[in-house]
This record gives C-alpha cells, sequence and structure tokens, in this order.
C-alpha cells in the first residue's frame, strides 16, 4: 500500500496495529479497515466535482469501474432525465 523508508512496502498488517487503530481511537473514530478510507476518499472527489478521469488515475481505476463502483453514491455524476 505505501512505500517503506528502507525499500519495500509497508506491511498492511503493522501498520493496522502500529498506527491505524492508534490513530483512530486517539480521534474516537469507530474502527474502520484503511481499504474503507479508499471508498471515502473515491466518492469525497467526485463529490468535490474532480473528474472522473483524475480521480480514476489517482486511485488506479479505470474510468469504467470507478463508474461501476462509486457513481451511484455520488450526487450529480450520474443524472437522470426529466420525466
Amino acid at each position: 500500500m505505501f512505500p517503506a523508508a528502507r525499500g519495500g512496502y509497508i506491511d498492511d498488517h503493522n501498520f493496522r496495529n502500529r498506527a491505524w487503530k492508534s490513530v483512530l481511537e486517539e480521534l474516537r473514530i469507530d474502527y474502520r479497515k484503511p481499504y474503507t478510507m479508499r471508498h471515502t476518499f473515491t466518492s469525497g472527489a467526485l463529490d468535490a466535482g474532480l473528474s472522473p478521469a483524475v480521480v480514476a488515475s489517482l486511485t488506479g481505476h479505470t474510468v469504467e469501474t470507478l463508474y461501476r463502483h462509486y457513481a451511484g453514491n455520488v450526487r450529480g455524476l450520474v443524472e437522470l432525465p426529466e420525466l
């Protein structure tokens, strides 16, 4: 997920136990998996008006995948015609 200072990547199990849980506890936020924040970021970025192409690039998705997984959760990303 994140590059380590000494090369390679940070072990996600150690990250959750050493950093993630304590940060959430300090902020009095109920535990959630770090992966959940990926959805929070993506939906928030789209809701804030970033283009789907930019958000897809930032998250490593294709625009098609972005629409499939997040479009239903973001106001204004998919507009229905008036009847």
